[in-house]
């Protein structure tokens, strides 16, 4: 399992957050029609 973490400086690190993402969040969506509708709320 790979993560991503967020830290911000304003004035001192902050911590934000830590994503854990299984298999690094290269899965396929099954149904693959989520991918494309999921895709499509991303700016």
């Amino acid at each position: 399992m790979l993560g991503e973490s967020s830290f911000y400086d304003i004035d001192r690190p902050i911590f934000g957050e830590l994503t854990l993402n299984p298999h690094a969040g290269m899965v396929k969506f099954d149904p693959p029609e989520y991918d494309y509708k999921l895709r499509q709320l991303m700016p």
